[in-house]
């Protein structure tokens, strides 16, 4: 039986008195008082992955576009060394398979130790591949119809599969078993203590304005940084200038979504509250105020197959807000109180003899 001096807090496993202060030795079932202590002081272990998750993932998104580019640029180098070529070759499917690398390294950056790396991964995918379009629309350059609409699928996959490698083989400190706890007990107590979170109104309405505006104003919103650009954004067909009206409410939807349910347990609820205020604000604006067609909704339109009309249609209006206003905000509310969960318990009020 281990044993603990009264005085010093030493532990001895044959002695009966302590060698140091000669007094008897108590039997220690567990562990010290002063090993207890430091367990019970010790902050929770979410608190330690919750605080680099950002930086996580600015490392991965860093990692992602310096390895394209830099790979990308010494490619052109050798290609114009080789073959004395002017202009090298500008060939669509190994910038593909470029771009998957890069979104592959870069989820597993934000995968390591991460209890979240599935999400932070896809995470990285998604950021990588508007960062790359945005790249290509700034300098001016064609690319290709389907790098332009399919590019986000297959980066969000291979960095949600970077991301999970990186969990795997470095798993995080949320992922080992308390070896302090039987089995079992850690789920049940997170499952009994933790309560409920309450509704964080402000950051939904937040959300919801954010969400509203910019897909409102998509149009608007496009045509300003068409002149903006002042050339070097240029849309050549009428489907690339429904998609960017369309991208801009997608991205606004899924970043108020993600406002709305950062630093809450609760990020997908208040992500489809989220998305609900704002699919109801969009709907009464563009059949009472506004009476037009949603720029966004267009895109869907041609996509789908659906008739072309030049008012807007209640029906047709709902489905767009229920497949990608309220779909969007739910998907950015889990992804907001995912990647960035709350870091220390609310804190409570003191009732009467408690201080």
């Amino acid at each position: 039986m281990r044993r603990t001096c009264p005085q010093c807090q030493g532990n001895f496993d044959t002695q009966f008195l302590c060698p140091k202060c000669g007094v008897q030795l108590l039997e220690a079932p567990g562990q010290s008082p002063v090993q207890a202590a430091v367990v019970s002081q010790a902050p929770p272990i979410e608190e330690f992955q919750s605080a680099g998750v950002a930086r996580q993932l600015i490392a991965g998104f860093i990692v992602a576009q310096g390895l394209y580019y830099s790979v990308r640029q010494m490619g052109i180098a050798w290609d114009i060394w080789v073959h004395g070529a002017e202009q090298p070759v500008n060939n669509q499917l190994m910038q593909v398979g470029l771009q998957s690398l890069a979104a592959l390294l870069g989820g597993l950056v934000a995968g390591v130790g991460n209890p979240r790396g599935l999400v932070a991964g896809t995470a990285i995918g998604i950021l990588n591949a508007f960062a790359l379009l945005a790249a290509q629309f700034a300098a001016g350059t064609k690319s290709a119809d389907f790098m332009v609409f399919g590019a986000c699928l297959p980066l969000g996959v291979f960095g949600a599969l970077g991301g999970w490698v990186g969990r795997h083989f470095w798993p995080s400190l949320a992922d080992l078993p308390d070896p302090t706890k039987p089995k079992g007990d850690a789920r049940k107590s997170k499952e009994s203590d933790a309560p409920p979170d309450p509704l964080a109104w402000l950051r939904v309405l937040g959300g919801t304005a954010l969400s509203v505006g910019c897909t409102v104003w998509a149009g608007a919103i496009r045509d300003a940084i068409i002149q903006f650009a002042s050339g070097s954004f240029i849309l050549e067909s009428r489907l690339q200038a429904q998609f960017v009206a369309w991208a801009i409410s997608a991205l606004a939807m899924v970043f108020g979504g993600a406002v709305g349910g950062a630093t809450s347990r609760g990020g997908l609820r208040q992500g489809f509250l989220v998305g609900l205020l704002a699919s109801i604000a969009i709907f009464v604006i563009h059949q009472e105020i506004v009476k037009e067609v949603l720029p966004a909704e267009a895109f869907f339109v041609t996509v789908t197959g659906l008739p072309e009309l030049d008012t807007p249609n209640p029906a047709q209006t709902a489905q767009f807000l229920l497949t990608n206003t309220l779909l969007l905000g739910t998907v950015g509310g889990f992804l907001g109180g995912t990647l960035f969960p709350r870091l220390a318990p609310a804190t409570s009020k003191l009732g009467r003899g408690e201080i």
